[in-house]
């Protein structure tokens, strides 16, 4: 995964997905979606530890909620 943080904005790729964002203090908000069908989507919340070696928080794929990889 590629990201970028132009300001508050984020934005990447991975594998065929784009990812769009903003990026407040430690927490991103944002959205992974495929590339070729926007309409597959999943919606994320994201915290980085205090040390910026790893994230924590949930995900949802087109309106289910998960978190940490288990549906909600």
């Amino acid at each position: 995964m590629i990201l970028t943080q132009t300001g508050s904005q984020l934005s990447g790729t991975w594998v065929s997905k784009t990812v769009t964002g903003t990026v407040n203090g430690d927490v991103v908000n944002g959205r992974l979606y495929k590339t070729d069908d926007p309409e597959v989507f999943w919606d994320f919340n994201l915290t980085m530890s205090a040390d910026g070696k790893k994230f924590s928080g949930w995900h949802t794929l087109q309106g289910g909620k998960t978190f940490n990889g288990v549906k909600k």
